[in-house]
């Protein structure tokens, strides 16, 4: 149950970090 929870909570959180990773580099290619 908590391997399932934390499986789940890091399947959430990639890409929310790409997301962000993409967003940062076009803010830094203006």
């Amino acid at each position: 149950m908590v391997l399932a929870k934390s499986s789940f909570i890091i399947g959430l959180s990639i890409p929310h970090l790409f997301h962000y990773r993409i967003n940062s580099s076009r803010l830094y290619n203006i």
